[in-house]
């Protein structure tokens, strides 16, 4: 049996200090169920789908219950996960479901399935189409009502009002860019990654945002001499669709564990980040983003990185073999909370955990 492993992120933003330990609680909640659930012999995707459901229970995050709203004051939500063999699922612009994580992984469990008449299974549903299949699921359905916190309704219309009266954002305020995520490792050596988002806020109605996109909010694969990562972004998400930012951090994670070269190689997601940066399909410069990575080599070893040039990120780790998740919220030492870091002065950090 190999090492199971947890980690999960709670978006790439601004974090507000007065809530950090509310935010690091979460995210070790998220960690300890999903850590259960892969010791009782649940699959990579499986915990990593049920961490995410975690966090969409919460109103502290921008995913499922309390996600931003639309500019017409409704809850459309994205969501995606991707199993090791490099198939994902995801659903977007989605209103009028709990959980949306769970539509997406139950999207993904139907694609392995065979269809009669030659028929491929969808693996990306949007909108009317989306709730639909949600409801053939008998998946919890939920109302705008339910959906809307008190916090995000009173947001909604702080936003409207500065969107209206073309106010700067005060600087001491959370400004959590779009998704959360989580990247699994399973007792078999599987891995996946998921991820959740209520889309940045007062955005378009049927706006599709990265958390539905594989590739870009979520990927995990693998290579031929048997190693496998996992990765799962946050941040500006026009900009990490354009890039396919989570395919390209886990090309380089591959890549880094096939490089025998001796130490003083730059860090493969700072590495994606700076080459995606310099792209021409990024709007906004510097890249603002976050990626969250589990890596496990051939031989079983295991490494959870992050990386982040948004001035914060929450995060946890856990394993089958820790007594208790780690958890922290990574800051930069920047002053200004609303311009990203370069590439090349990303935050960084890693966990070896197996």
């Amino acid at each position: 049996m190999k090492t199971g492993v947890v980690a999960v992120h709670l978006g790439a933003g601004n974090h507000s200090r007065k809530k950090e330990a509310a935010y690091r609680r979460l995210a070790e909640k998220a960690c300890n169920i999903a850590i259960s659930k892969l010791k009782e012999g649940s699959t990579a995707t499986e915990a990593a789908a049920l961490a995410v459901k975690v966090l969409e229970e919460s109103s502290l995050t921008n995913a499922g219950r309390g996600s931003n709203l639309t500019l017409d004051g409704r809850v459309e939500c994205d969501a995606g996960v991707c199993s090791g063999t490099g198939r994902g699922a995801g659903i977007g612009a989605l209103n009028g479901v709990r959980n949306p994580i769970l539509v997406a992984e139950k999207l993904l469990s139907e694609s392995f399935e065979t269809l009669s008449l030659g028929r491929v299974s969808p693996l990306l549903l949007v909108g009317e189409g989306a709730l639909q299949f949600a409801r053939e699921q008998r998946l919890e359905l939920a109302t705008d009502e339910e959906m809307t916190t008190h916090e995000s309704a009173v947001k909604f219309t702080k936003w409207s009002d500065m969107l209206a009266d073309s106010i700067e954002p005060d600087s001491t305020e959370d400004t959590i860019n779009d998704t959360v995520g989580a990247v699994c490792v399973d007792l078999h050596g599987q891995v996946a990654s998921a991820a959740s988002s209520g889309g940045v806020a007062l955005k378009r109605r049927g706006r599709v945002g990265v958390a539905a996109i594989v590739g870009a909010g979520f990927w995990a694969g693998h290579d031929n001499a048997g190693n496998s990562v996992a990765v799962c972004t946050s941040g500006t998400g026009e900009d990490i669709l354009s890039i396919g930012l989570a395919r390209e951090c886990g090309r380089e994670l591959l890549r880094d564990l096939l490089d025998d070269s001796p130490d003083g190689k730059l860090d493969p997601i700072v590495m994606a980040l700076s080459s995606c940066s310099a792209s021409e399909a990024v709007q906004q410069q510097p890249l603002a983003a976050g990626a969250l990575s589990v890596a496990v080599e051939a031989s079983g070893v295991a490494q959870v990185q992050y990386a982040h040039t948004t001035h914060s990120m929450a995060l946890a780790v856990h394993t089958t073999c820790w007594p208790a998740p780690h958890s922290l919220l990574s800051r930069a030492s920047t002053t200004s909370r609303y311009k990203a870091l370069q590439p090349s002065a990303a935050v960084v950090g890693a966990f070896h955990v197996s």
